[in-house]
């Protein structure tokens, strides 16, 4: 069982410009991939979609590529010379291109930024460097999915025990549906009528209820899709088809809620409903 949240960042180098990779995976009903890389990247883009389609089946996966400094970031201001060419390369470009705004000193970072990034570097060199680096982030973010995902797994089947134990009491009760029912329609049927009192119609009445009103099909029908439950939740993936199950229980918690005559039922049911509850909250960020 794998959840749908996971996060991982990972630095690294290429001929001296450092890049960051960050993978983000939060719940999501389908897979939705966002990849956001720098321009010399994009030819690549298909490619890194297919790799997280062989990991991922939901979740909103977020992929950012970005150059974190260019090549003489960590030096800049420590060298002068290097600042007084730049400067006076960006006041060259102001003047070809006729630019009037006033110039602020953002301005001239940026265009050293764009320098830098426009030196002659080949994409298949850059991508080459950083694709072992961005499916180790992949395989980092699984490993994440996976520890959230033992523990739901954990507190889910904390929630299994609670619906186990109270079935088993809500059937254990149900027994004594029957005797209910067939007193309370004699105890009726003799404030109506007195003591002449039509057995036959009083036998008719007490199938008509008991058909009814007995949970016996709830019952079986729930310990079954507790079983299915067990057994989807060894599957990958799997929060889908757990959610439905969690669905089918419900109903039959709320049918038995229905036709409930006895207070120890009632009592287990909203037990039953709150559990159920808890688990479709969880559900929501299994993959």
């Amino acid at each position: 069982m794998n959840s749908m949240t996971g996060f991982s960042q990972i630095l690294t180098s290429v001929a001296n410009i450092h890049y960051c990779i960050a993978i983000k995976s939060i719940n999501s009903r389908f897979l939705d991939i966002s990849i956001q890389v720098p321009g010399i990247l994009l030819q690549y883009e298909s490619q890194m979609r297919e790799t997280l389609l062989q990991y991922f089946t939901r979740g909103k996966i977020d992929v950012t590529i970005f150059q974190k400094s260019g090549k003489a970031a960590s030096s800049l201001f420590k060298n002068e010379t290097y600042l007084q060419q730049m400067y006076a390369e960006f006041q060259n470009f102001a003047k070809k291109v006729k630019l009037h705004k006033k110039m602020q000193l953002r301005d001239f970072f940026n265009f050293i930024e764009l320098y830098e990034k426009s030196d002659d570097i080949d994409p298949k060199t850059v991508w080459d460097s950083l694709e072992s680096a961005f499916r180790e982030c992949v395989e980092k973010v699984l490993l994440e999915r996976q520890k959230e995902g033992t523990a739901t797994q954990k507190d889910i089947e904390s929630k299994l025990q609670i619906l186990e134990q109270s079935i088993i009491s809500i059937e254990e009760h149900s027994h004594s549906i029957e005797s209910t029912i067939t007193e309370s329609l004699k105890k009726k049927f003799k404030e109506v009528m007195g003591n002449t009192i039509d057995e036959n119609r009083v036998l008719s009445e007490i199938a008509a209820y008991l058909a009814k009103y007995t949970i016996n099909e709830e019952i079986i029908r729930f310990k079954t899709h507790l079983i299915n439950f067990k057994q989807t939740m060894s599957e990958s993936p799997c929060g889908k088809k757990l959610d439905f199950i969690s669905q089918e229980l419900n109903r039959e918690a709320n049918t038995i809620a229905s036709k409930v005559l006895i207070p120890e039922i009632s009592t287990q049911v909203i037990l039953i409903k709150q559990a159920i509850e808890d688990i479709r909250e969880q559900i929501r960020n299994i993959e």
